[in-house]
């Protein structure tokens, strides 16, 4: 009873946020255990403007780090988080949702002036930089997205975020740091960015190689 009491008080207490204008966009530096939802997911969820209800199905099924990854993906294809969470749940990478959402892969890439990155950021943003977008691996996407989600959620320099990736700090260490900070500006870059907005390039399913985006297989449905 006490548990399913935490689920309730998290759901309301979600749905007030939504509901309210002036809360969209405070720093949510608080966790809810006991079956609520955790900071990270509300971050998340908050950045995202995802709906309560959808916040907990997706934490029931992924790991925290990919939460903004369904997000950033139901935005970007104008489709419910749960659209995605069924693709992956049938085994797709997150390249192969991209393929079968037909999103441009330059979605994934943030504006970086810096030459010189480490990993985990470095091979892929060599690669694009000679040779423009590339297949991404599962851990390439979740790196990318959270990038961007955590720069842009916290108001904080992207080079700030590699930088402490490439010192081997985990999302949710960083997420937990800023959050205690309350660096939160509120601003979406989604809303207004120019290039790698629109859809991909080629025929829009993940068959073959994509038109050359690479690497994607099968046939990109998700019914």
């Amino acid at each position: 009873m006490k548990k399913k009491k935490s689920v309730i008080v998290s759901i309301v207490f979600g749905a007030v946020l939504a509901a309210t204008p002036a809360m969209a966009g405070i720093n949510l530096g608080f966790s809810l255990n006991n079956g609520g939802i955790s900071n990270f997911f509300l971050s998340a969820g908050d950045y995202y403007q995802a709906p309560p209800r959808e916040v907990v199905v997706v934490q029931r099924e992924v790991p925290e780090d990919e939460a903004p990854v369904v997000f950033y993906l139901a935005r970007r294809a104008h489709c419910s988080p749960d659209r995605i969470v069924r693709m992956r749940r049938r085994g797709f990478t997150w390249w192969r949702i991209t393929m079968a959402l037909r999103l441009n892969p330059n979605i994934y890439y943030v504006p970086v002036d810096e030459e010189r990155i480490g990993p985990p950021y470095g091979r892929a943003y060599g690669f694009y930089r000679h040779h423009g977008p590339r297949y991404l691996s599962d851990p390439d996407i979740v790196n990318m997205v959270n990038l961007r989600f955590m720069s842009s959620y916290y108001g904080v320099p992207p080079r700030e975020i590699i930088e402490r990736r490439e010192r081997g700090e985990s999302f949710a260490v960083i997420q937990r740091d800023y959050q205690g900070r309350g660096r939160h500006h509120g601003w979406r870059d989604e809303d207004h960015e120019g290039d790698g907005n629109g859809h991909g390039e080629g025929n829009g399913h993940d068959e073959g190689h994509g038109h050359g985006w690479g690497h994607g297989h099968g046939r990109g449905d998700d019914d």
